[in-house]
């Protein structure tokens, strides 16, 4: 008899979390160029599959420059798959994603969530719906999701407004 792995009698148990990070110092203006970490980890007793993907949903200010993190991922656009499974108890290689911000002011909120590989059991805090740029991860039952707010001043010198 061939393995199934949808079947585990419960006994099949791990937990993907994400972290994420804003690594470039305000304050933020129009035209800046900003990096963010994401560290996915699997706080489960046992091993997730390879395939899980951390995907980074940018808010409307924010355009995407890149998503990388090494040869542990391969990345598209705004999403990175494993290429390995994540053991118990450990954090994968960070993935960095690089923004521009865009010439609207006031708070944004950038999110990214971790989600298992399709053909993984469902995992013991599952994520859910996939979270937006309007979710407040940091109220959600899921430990999936993680997001960093910056807000974009105006600078101004007299009577100028100054992007870059």
């Amino acid at each position: 008899m061939a393995d199934d792995p949808s079947i585990d009698a419960g006994l099949v148990k791990y937990n993907l979390v994400l972290a994420k990070s804003l690594d470039t110092a305000g304050p933020w203006v129009a035209g800046q160029t900003v990096s963010f970490t994401l560290t996915p980890s699997n706080q489960g007793p046992v091993d997730a599959l390879a395939g899980w993907s951390v995907t980074d949903v940018m808010s409307s200010n924010l355009t995407l420059v890149s998503m990388t993190g090494g040869a542990a991922y391969d990345c598209a656009a705004n999403v990175c798959t494993a290429k390995a499974g994540l053991a118990a108890g450990a954090s994968a290689p960070a993935i960095t994603v690089t923004a521009k911000v865009g010439s609207a002011f006031g708070q944004m909120r950038n999110v990214a969530y971790v989600s298992p590989a399709g053909s993984d059991v469902v995992e013991t805090n599952p994520l859910g719906t996939p979270p937006t740029t309007v979710t407040d991860t940091v109220g959600s039952p899921t430990d999936n999701d993680a997001e960093a707010s910056l807000t974009v001043d105006v600078v101004s010198i007299g009577d100028y407004v100054w992007f870059d």
